[in-house]
């Protein structure tokens, strides 16, 4: 008797700890799915900014060609929200590991898309502070920074788009 007791109380236990372990990798799943709808989203809507920044340094750069001499920066307003959230709830550590890759490839340019911006917007609204020449009146030296922007923008949309890629690839896997 006291056999069948232990055994059934052996047997409880076991199943209360399967049960809280599917109980915790549903949470994860969830988790996971969420941090990655949220990713997504912000990709999408970031991918849109970048088209938009784009399109309008392309045809900037063609004005300064051609002969123009008035410059605004408009960048991409770009969100980045998502990936320090999903590092704080610690789902990163739920998703596959190429979509965590990838992320955080966009997450780095989007920080340097960032850093360039708010050169540039430094250097076109208030000079050079090193005592140059401000660049609303040099408009020529200002076409590197806006080259290098477009050329992040393209990348950024390249890099939105191997996302959505590989998380449509990874979706049914979650």
């Amino acid at each position: 008797m006291a056999v069948g007791q232990v055994a059934l109380i052996v047997l409880s236990v076991l199943l209360a700890l399967a049960a809280n372990e599917w109980r915790q990798r549903a949470d994860d799943e969830a988790l996971a799915a969420q941090a990655l709808a949220s990713l997504g989203a912000e990709f999408e809507n970031n991918r849109a900014q970048a088209e938009r920044a784009l399109s309008y340094r392309e045809q900037l750069l063609a004005r300064l060609d051609s002969g123009g001499t008035s410059i605004q920066l408009r960048p991409a307003f770009i969100s980045d929200n998502a990936w320090p959230s999903a590092q704080a709830a610690g789902a990163l550590r739920h998703l596959p590991y190429e979509i965590v890759a990838q992320a955080g490839r966009i997450h780095e340019m989007q920080s340097v898309y960032r850093d360039i911006t708010v050169a540039g917007g430094n250097l076109l609204y208030f000079g050079n502070v090193f005592g140059g020449e401000a660049l609303p009146s040099n408009h020529r030296g200002f076409i590197p920074m806006l080259q290098d922007m477009l050329f992040f923008e393209r990348d950024l949309i390249r890099q939105y788009d191997a996302a959505f890629v590989l998380m449509d690839s990874l979706e049914s896997t979650l």
